[in-house]
């Protein structure tokens, strides 16, 4: 095995966690915005809630940056918490909705 083989085996296990991460991102990114929406709650305060910066949910929520694994696993548990219908129908969940 050469020194190519192991950077392409590092890329391909790099690239699968990213494809993870990318089919986890939209449905819980699309949940959070319907929480956002229907919570009667202002960004500011869900921000608060979350313990991220308003400027930060506010890019998230646009699309124009994207929240870290550990942040993925940080808006599901607060939605789970918060928000727990709108995870009802999000693709990647396999518990089945209540």
């Amino acid at each position: 095995m050469d020194g190519r083989e192991v950077v392409d085996a590092r890329q391909d296990l790099q690239n699968a966690s990213i494809d993870t991460a990318t089919n986890k991102e939209q449905p819980l990114l699309s949940a959070l915005r319907l929480f956002v929406a229907a919570s009667g709650l202002s960004v500011n305060r869900i921000a608060q809630l979350m313990g991220v910066g308003e400027a930060t949910l506010s890019k998230w929520l646009a699309g124009t940056s994207r929240p870290r694994q550990k942040k993925l696993c940080e808006i599901e548990s607060f939605l789970c918490w918060h928000g727990p219908k709108y995870l009802a129908h999000a693709e990647w969940r396999k518990e089945p909705s209540p």
